[in-house]
């Protein structure tokens, strides 16, 4: 730590009780015109000093210019100085470094780096091994040691590159903009006191393997659930507990521009049976701060929900007015949209909650149970796909079958329930019952031509209507056995069951 300068100018979060430090903070930004001040920490007093933290902050134009025309009146300005001698000499205030203290306890062990380097291999060939727990396989390489599971190590695969701006930025430049991020996320949530928002500790760290050295970030393995659908449902279940929370994350976001706000890169930090009070969430994954706006309206193109779209109906014009309050251009027509959203989704959950209240839904691995007749469908319908059978060992050929519309819609609810049965434990009710009908594998690669003739290239949105796996689906929305096709492209039907 470092002594503050004595012109730097002091900022209290929440308003000071004693009269001497409202008065420094007063007298203080008479002489600030721009540039960082120093925020005190709240609670962070050592060895007598107070703990700041420099933090940019914003002063508006007529303001600064207030007080410039005041500097040539020459008594006033002498005055404030004198007071503001006076008023220091009752505090010592030492600067923190955020860097310092996000990575505070994590040091690398020459016994831990050299496991790292053994490993490096397997993982840059996203191998399954027993010393690793995957936890991302993609373009960002993030995994646990089994022995050692209260670090999360991540790095990016090497030759990567993606598009920030105006350019590309380099597998290293990715790696070094994320801990910058963390550096910087750490900064603001001190110097704004979000005491409800938890940046794990973290370092860099390099290994060399076979002459290449690798950097990867180390960092503290917080306490939540895993999966994004968890997340969803406990954002639902303690959404009076994360009012400030919601407030918290909108100052982060407006000081930051963190802009991939989705439920995984803000996971609720799991606490004690009987804990009561402010819910804290985790951040995660800071390695886009690019658009505070999209932020909170959320970016179709990245996969951001917006924080508008994460939070409960009751705290969305909080949101929305501390976002402007933070000087954050969100148009009207862009706050509706994304509150329009938002409230649409709700509604769906609330009416999904009640069908599976009327369904005995409660685990949410219940199977679909169907009476065939019961769903108003023409079960004798014929038609039929070219299927490949083997004619001996080794040998196949094509051969065309006759199908009906019962013998498809009892392969297809069998393989919902066998696609529920097979997600995730760790998954919501709603998660658990999202799945995905491949129609890429057969047999629902052959069901998915049936209904219109084999010898149209283009169909039309009415005759789409026709397709036996798409009639099936309806049928069994309105029967009331599972709640909405939500979507269909070329991996095939998107259902919640």
């Amino acid at each position: 730590m470092t002594k503050l300068n004595f012109f730097t100018a002091i900022t209290y979060q929440t308003p000071p009780k004693a009269t001497a430090s409202f008065l420094l903070e007063k007298v203080d930004n008479y002489f600030y015109l721009g540039g960082k001040k120093a925020h005190v920490i709240q609670g962070g007093t050592k060895s007598g000093h107070e703990e700041v933290i420099l933090s940019e902050t914003k002063s508006s134009l007529l303001a600064r210019v207030g007080k410039v025309l005041s500097y040539f009146t020459v008594i006033i300005p002498i005055v404030m100085l004198i007071a503001k001698v006076a008023l220091r000499s009752r505090h010592s205030f030492k600067v923190i470094d955020p860097k310092q203290k996000l990575q505070n306890g994590m040091n690398i062990s020459e016994v831990t780096a050299a496991k790292i380097q053994q490993l490096i291999p397997k993982v840059l060939r996203r191998e399954n091994d027993e010393d690793i727990e995957w936890l991302a396989k993609g373009n960002n390489l993030v995994f646990r040691v089994k022995e050692m599971p209260n670090i999360v190590y991540k790095m990016n695969y090497p030759g990567v590159s993606v598009l920030r701006g105006d350019k590309f930025l380099n597998s290293k430049a990715i790696r070094d903009e994320r801990f910058a991020n963390m550096i910087k996320a750490k900064e603001v949530c001190l110097a704004n006191d979000l005491g409800l928002l938890t940046i794990p500790h973290a370092t860099k760290f390099d290994v060399e393997v076979s002459g290449v050295t690798y950097t990867l970030i180390a960092e503290e393995s917080l306490d939540f659930d895993p999966n994004e659908s968890a997340h969803e449902e406990l954002f639902h279940k303690y959404s009076t507990e994360l009012n400030e929370t919601a407030r918290q994350l909108a100052i982060f976001v407006a000081k930051t521009g963190f802009n991939d706000v989705t439920w995984r890169n803000i996971p609720i930090i799991n606490e004690t049976a009987e804990f009561r009070g402010h819910r804290r969430v985790a951040l995660i994954d800071l390695e886009d701060m690019t658009s505070a706006k999209k932020g909170f309206i959320g970016d179709f193109i990245s996969g951001s929900r917006g924080l508008i779209r994460c939070v409960s109906e009751e705290q969305i014009e909080s949101v929305i007015a501390e976002a402007r309050k933070q000087g954050v251009a969100i148009s009207d027509n862009e706050a509706k949209e994304a509150k329009d959203h938002r409230l649409k989704e709700l509604a769906d959950d609330k009416q999904l909650r009640t069908l599976y209240n009327q369904n005995g839904v409660i685990t949410g691995k219940e199977p679909i149970q169907v009476d065939l007749d019961s769903l108003g469908l023409d079960l004798t319908e014929e038609s039929q796909i070219s299927v490949i059978v083997e004619v001996e060992e080794g040998q196949y050929k094509w051969e065309t079958q006759t199908v009906t519309l019962g013998k498809v819609t009892e392969d297809a609810i069998a393989e919902m329930n066998k696609l529920i049965q097979n997600s995730s434990d760790q998954a919501s009710t709603k998660g658990k019952r999202y799945i995905v009908l491949n129609t890429n594998d057969n047999p629902f690669g052959a069901y998915n031509e049936l209904g219109v003739p084999s010898s149209k290239m283009c169909i039309t949105v009415e005759e789409e209507k026709q397709l036996w796996l798409r009639r099936i689906i309806q049928a069994l929305v309105d029967k009331g056995h599972v709640f909405k096709l939500d979507k269909v492209n070329g991996h095939g039907y998107f259902i919640q069951a």
